[in-house]
């Protein structure tokens, strides 16, 4: 709970927040848990804060076309032009050996082609750490900063221990 505190002489612990150190005394009020515990006022205000709707909105984008390649290791994704990408959603799968088959870490490259459908840039967009996670769990990840591309390559690069990845499903967002 946000007004209950323990310290002892090397931690600070606040409900799940923990800040490990030495405290300085001369910094620190002389009754912790007062000046950590929020008046009623506040406590509702957290609760709303809590219950808030996200700032942040994403529209996802449709995908034109999508294709699995090089052993369902890769995925390129065509979306709707024209498209600034800012992130993406991943679907997590498992394949028959279980968690062990989750995609663990996913490099992900923005391509730009021509007319002729020659390639024109490649640009690396980074690569992401995909957290252990039930089958079916959607997450979603940003870019650094929004880009637009022909095509989206994602690379499957490791799993938690098995040769078969599971297979993914991938939906890009502005």
């Amino acid at each position: 709970a946000p007004d209950e505190a323990l310290v002892t002489s090397r931690c600070l612990h606040i409900g799940r927040i923990r800040v490990i150190g030495a405290p300085r005394p001369n910094e620190c009020p002389g009754d912790l848990s007062r000046a950590i515990s929020a008046s009623s006022a506040h406590k509702s205000r957290y609760q709303e804060v809590l219950k808030a709707a996200r700032p942040i909105s994403r529209r996802v984008l449709r995908n034109t076309w999508s294709k699995l390649r090089n052993g369902n290791k890769i995925m390129d994704i065509g979306p709707t032009k024209p498209a600034e990408v800012g992130g993406f959603n991943i679907v997590v799968r498992h394949a028959a050996s279980g968690i062990a088959s989750q995609v663990r870490v996913i490099r992900v490259s923005s391509i730009v082609t021509g007319a002729d459908k020659s390639v024109l840039a490649v640009r690396s967009l980074g690569k992401f750490t995909i957290p252990k996670t039930g089958a079916g769990t959607e997450l979603t990840f940003d870019f650094a900063q929004a880009v637009t591309g022909d095509i989206f390559t994602f690379e499957f690069l490791t799993s938690y221990g098995s040769k078969d990845i599971g297979a993914c499903s991938i939906s890009l967002f502005q």
